[in-house]
């Protein structure tokens, strides 16, 4: 079992300089999350953790892959991610500072925090290494019976509607051509 609790670095015994960690990310990680979609994965993150006495440097390197419904026929397939990530960890002297800085990788703590939770930061940059569009790298892998049911060509009762004009219509378009 998961524990949110092991995604928690106790940064105050840590000397100054690299430290290294180890994240295996499986679907139970994602529960802790609301309106998460993803149900089976197998994901490592690297973690290099700089610490100095003003700051923290986090480098997150993601490998692994998860599975996701393909866009073109909805079939679940693996997609592998690959991605890596910097965050600035600032301390905020004062309670809200750094609330509204538009410093995108940078979060701010406060002194007294004795940990830093990673865990979001970690849920944040695996949804970012997920691609836009969600296909099988093989088209042949898709169910073609959903593929053919989707495909332009398919709906072809509809499209010859269409191309039918209304017939009042016509004696419309003859008054503004007389215009």
């Amino acid at each position: 079992m998961v524990h949110i609790r092991d995604y928690q670095i106790p940064w105050v015994g840590l000397k100054n300089g690299e430290h290294k960690f180890h994240f295996e990310i499986d679907e139970l990680f994602f529960m802790y999350f609301d309106h998460s979609e993803i149900k089976r994965c197998d994901i490592h993150i690297d973690l290099k953790f700089q610490k100095s006495e003003h700051l923290f440097i986090l480098k997150f390197e993601i490998d692994g892959w998860l599975e996701l419904p393909c866009d073109r026929c909805l079939k679940p397939y693996e997609q592998s991610l690959f991605d890596d990530a910097e965050v600035w960890v600032k301390f905020a002297n004062n309670r809200g500072e750094g609330e509204n800085a538009d410093e995108a990788d940078c979060i701010y703590i406060a002194r007294t925090d004795s940990f830093l939770d990673v865990s979001k930061i970690i849920y944040d940059y695996v949804l970012l290494a997920i691609p836009l569009g969600h296909f099988h790298q093989n088209v042949e892998d898709c169910d073609q019976a959903m593929v053919s049911q989707n495909s332009p060509g398919a709906g072809n009762k509809a499209s010859q509607k269409v191309d039918e004009t209304d017939p009042r219509w016509d004696a419309l378009k003859k008054l503004r051509s007389k215009i």
